[in-house]
């Protein structure tokens, strides 16, 4: 007999931190070790099935994955974080390490031998949903009625906290009460439908604020002496509203931005900001290239990147830089991902 991480873990007998079964606590339950199935991962064989004619056409056996965590490994490839939005909702993050706070604030698995899962989960996602149709529409089969009066951009909507089943993270207690604020007499109930799916989605952005928030803080994903190459097309060209102080100053490390604010040089904050963001790498060591057909060599230069017409080009360059042997992870829509790589996963270009 075996089981996945992930499904064991929820049993409370799993010594998380280590990885296996928490001897002490089963022999107290009076059970033993021998009696516990073998601890895989869920993607590791640990038996076969012959087939009806026997031989070697033999099927592997793995243990099976839960469909909360199935979830949180489907959306691993577009971020370590996601949201499930059912009668419930929960909030999952697949990470190498356990977050750095008390046992009673998320609810936590070991994924696998090397990754673990934590979350939170609440009691009041769409079930509130359902509640508020029962409630505002008794007659019409769940389908909540329109009001008389047409919601306005500028009509105020009243506060909804859905806790009409008490409520799990991070509170975990049956003690919390759904709260409905602001109601006047005009209001109708497209406006109060509004106000409860709202209430759900704050619900839900709170949880995903807090899982994420214990993420640890992730910048470069090169190490120092290494390449970044940007491929983008950039057909404004560059920025559109600081046109006159991007280029002039370029990217570049903290010090060299703030000597720029401080002389007068620079009296914009913003772009002040927005040049240390781009030009982190810069302070590291790493050089930046650029390939994109809205940006000229002569425009790259002045943002203090090097400059090549493809990406052929640019790794060509690169590799002479680093090495012929240096990895090189590709990231698609880099701008719009939080990348997390482990030091024993760094890159160098």
């Amino acid at each position: 007999m075996a089981s996945d991480y992930s499904t064991a873990s929820s049993s409370g007998l799993v010594d998380i931190a280590a990885g296996e079964w928490n001897e002490a606590l089963i022999r107290e339950l009076g059970f033993s070790l021998a009696q516990m199935p073998v601890l895989a991962a869920h993607n590791e064989t640990v038996g076969r099935i012959a087939g009806p004619t026997g031989g070697a056409n033999r099927a592997s056996v793995a243990p099976a994955l839960g469909d909360g965590v199935s979830a949180s490994l489907a959306c691993r490839g577009i971020s370590p974080a996601c949201a499930n939005l059912g009668t419930s909702t929960a909030v999952r993050r697949i990470a190498g390490s356990l977050p750095a706070v008390a046992d009673d604030v998320f609810w936590r698995f070991r994924f696998d031998r090397d990754c673990f899962v934590y979350g939170a989960i609440s009691a009041n996602g769409c079930a509130v949903i359902d509640w508020a149709q029962e409630v505002l529409a008794p007659q019409r089969n769940g389908s909540l009625p329109s009001t008389d009066t047409p919601l306005t951009a500028d009509q105020s909507l009243p506060l909804f906290l859905p806790w009409v089943n008490g409520e799990l993270f991070p509170y975990w207690s049956d003690s919390p009460r759904g709260i409905l604020w602001g109601i006047t007499a005009g209001l109708g109930a497209e406006a109060l439908k509004i106000a409860v799916q709202q209430g759900v989605a704050f619900t839900v952005a709170r949880m995903i604020e807090q899982v994420c928030s214990q993420s640890p803080e992730i910048g470069m994903v090169v190490v120092g002496g290494g390449v970044i190459i940007l491929v983008t097309p950039c057909p404004e060209g560059v920025s559109v509203q600081h046109r006159s102080d991007i280029p002039r100053l370029g990217y570049g490390p903290y010090d060299t931005v703030r000597t720029a604010v401080e002389d007068g040089e620079l009296t914009n904050l913003a772009v002040a900001a927005h040049l240390v963001h781009g030009g982190e790498s810069m302070g590291r060591g790493v050089t930046v290239m650029l390939v994109s057909t809205g940006i000229s060599e002569q425009e790259a230069k002045q943002l203090n990147f090097l400059h090549a017409s493809t990406v052929a080009d640019a790794l060509t360059v690169a590799r002479g830089i680093v090495g012929a042997s240096a990895d090189t992870v590709v990231l698609q829509h880099g701008g719009e991902l939080l990348p997390e790589v482990t030091p024993e996963t760094d890159r160098n270009v």
